[in-house]
């Protein structure tokens, strides 16, 4: 503070103390023009006024003040004015420290704001002489560690709120005095692991524990230890990618558990340890492809459930939901159980999960059968927005099967409107022609057909029930046995061709056989009979020219006539020969042959005439 700023506030204490003396009621007339002040409830708000110090002419025996979003840089020579004060918020100034001993005097001050300021240290003096504050909010400060012994002062504190800081290290002492702090809040700092030495003095008060959005990579076996009473635990936005199976394991009160938006895509075995009285969680933002049955194994109170923004998941085991636990020598008596008096195997339950959502999971897109089994009697609200589902097909569901739903909300998937969506068809159909009055009839939230064309867009509501083509759906054990004819029908057909072209095949193959065969036996007779020794009239080389002179001349005697035999081979052994020939060529059907063929005329000439064998 300035010398001028100095004498200025010397000054407005000199009138203040002269006011006081003359007249005592004269104080309610003391309100700056940039304050709002109320005596009848003993407050006064100065917030936005652009004040650079804190205002010593109000009334001193207020019970609020509100200084936030002024250019307060200092405390000195100031709070100690109002010795009445339960309140006071500083909030969104200037403050780089809040000095020593300045709260002495505020012995009866309960709440305290000292949020979004540039404070980057504390002392144990600093909080001196306030032995009633309940609550103290540092949030949005620089502070970058916490000593030992810094809240020493502060015997009656129950929240603390150091959130929004740059704090790395959290000494061993630093919460030794807070034995009634009942909500820690440590959340957006620069801690890389569990302070679980520094916990452990708040064993015996603490509820509420945030530690999201710091860099907490694992949590280890007793990060948690003697916290027996901590009721909910927020460790959302951190990078957390393993939990040990003793992790959770003294947390023997905890009822809610935030996981989300971690690198966890493994079965956290923390769940199946031991049973858990968590009644909600929330595991959205995290990394699983897919969830396996019995995921949720040891959470048999579990009442609220958020599985959301997973963007890499793609199934869920329809077994997800179900609890399976080992017995022991006696059973988990949770809902209903059946098991027989010696056995100790495992207990297998639903979990009565009423909350369920599972929305944005941009590649889930198949909803598998029997899900929600065993959850219809106490779901109360369902969410499977913003998925990718185009079918929902839950075969008998309708709201008989919820008693309890009240909001069921399937919004922004792309439905394809077909007879999957039947059972939500009903369920809309009914609430639109039931009476406001009636109960069991759920808020169905935004049904919008994605397809088929005709009815992308519309309300499934606006649909009648043929539009989405159950006329035309036949029961399973039809269309198994039709598709089974089908292959049937097309296996015999493929058989019958390979054994078609088998034959062909054979009998192709049979008939070459043939050719080749009379073919080489009509050579060996054609050469045969051309070198016969007695050459023939016909064919013959040497005297055929003589002999065929002589059957010229002796008509009478021809061959063709009398029968008489030549030299060589008669006549008629020729045509014989040649009619065997050419019969044998028409059943072979042999290829045409190059050669020229003779025949006799019957006048007794022989011609030759070219003959091509077909």
């Amino acid at each position: 503070m300035s010398l001028d700023q100095s004498w200025s506030a010397a000054r407005w204490l000199a009138v203040a103390v002269v006011v006081l003396v003359a007249s005592p009621t004269a104080v309610q007339t003391f309100c700056p023009s940039m304050c709002q002040c109320d005596d009848s409830l003993l407050e006064a708000s100065c917030s936005g006024s652009r004040l650079d110090s804190v205002p010593i002419l109000l009334n001193p025996s207020l019970r609020t003040l509100h200084l936030a979003h002024n250019r307060i840089a200092s405390l000195r020579q100031s709070v100690s004015f109002y010795g009445e004060l339960r309140s006071l918020d500083l909030s969104h100034n200037v403050l780089h420290s809040l000095g020593l001993l300045h709260f002495q005097p505020l012995g009866q001050l309960e709440w305290l704001n000292v949020s979004n300021n540039l404070v980057s240290s504390l002392e144990m003096e600093s909080f001196a002489g306030l032995s009633s504050l309940t609550a103290l909010d540092l949030s949005a400060n620089r502070l970058t560690r916490l000593t030992d012994d810094l809240f020493a002062e502060l015997p009656s504190l129950v929240t603390l709120i150091l959130s929004g800081n740059k704090i790395q290290t959290v000494a061993a002492g630093a919460f030794d005095s807070l034995r009634k702090l009942h909500t820690l809040r440590l959340e957006d700092n620069n801690l890389g692991h569990v302070p679980s030495t520094a916990l452990v003095p708040l064993a015996a008060s603490l509820r509420s524990l945030y530690l999201s959005k710091n860099l907490i990579e694992t949590l280890e076996d007793g990060s948690f230890r003697h916290l027996a009473r901590l009721r909910f635990l927020g460790l959302n936005d951190n990078a957390i990618d393993r939990v040990d199976p003793l992790a959770f394991d003294t947390l023997v009160s905890l009822d809610a558990l935030d996981l989300s938006f971690n690198r966890l895509d493994g079965v956290i075995e923390a769940f199946t340890a031991s049973i858990s009285p968590m009644t909600h969680l929330d595991l959205s933002g995290n990394m699983w492809r897919q969830l396996p049955a019995n995921f949720l194994s040891g959470l048999p109170r579990l009442q609220t459930l958020n599985i959301s923004y997973m963007e890499y998941l793609r199934s869920v085991d329809p077994a997800v939901f179900h609890l399976s636990k080992p017995g022991g020598n006696g059973s988990v008596s949770l809902s209903a159980t059946s098991t027989s008096a010696t056995s100790s195997v495992v207990v297998v339950k639903v979990l009565p999960i009423a909350n369920l959502v599972m929305t944005n999971n941009a590649l889930w897109n198949h909803l598998p059968s029997g899900l929600f089994h065993g959850l219809d009697a106490h779901l109360v609200r369902l969410d499977l927005s913003g998925n990718a589902f185009e079918t929902l097909d839950m075969g008998r569901h309708h709201s008989t099967d919820w008693p309890h739903l009240n909001y069921l909300s399937v919004a922004y998937n792309p439905l394809q409107c077909n007879c999957s969506l039947l059972w939500l068809w009903n369920m809309l159909q009914q609430r639109n022609h039931s009476s406001a009055a009636v109960n069991g009839s759920p808020v169905v939230v935004n049904v919008t057909c994605s397809g088929p064309p005709p009815y992308s867009g519309l309300p499934l509501s606006s649909l009648n029930q043929s539009d989405l083509f159950c006329s035309l759906a036949l029961p399973v054990s039809i269309i198994v046995l039709l598709v089974i004819s089908w292959l049937v029908l097309v296996a015999g057909l493929v058989v019958l061709v390979i054994y078609w072209r088998r034959r062909r095949n054979a009998r192709r193959e049979s008939r070459l056989m043939i050719i080749k065969s009379s073919h080489h036996q009509y050579h060996h007779r054609d050469h045969s009979f051309q070198h016969h020794n007695g050459t023939s009239p016909i064919l013959g080389g040497g005297g055929g020219v003589k002999h065929q002179q002589q059957y010229r001349m002796d008509s009478n005697n021809s061959p063709a006539l009398s029968g008489h035999h030549h030299v060589g081979a008669t006549i008629p052994q020729y045509y014989q020969h040649q009619n065997n020939l050419h019969h044998h060529f028409q059943q072979a059907q042999l290829v045409p042959s190059a050669r020229d063929e003779y025949t006799y005329h019957c006048a007794g000439t022989i011609k030759r005439i070219p003959v091509t064998v077909v």
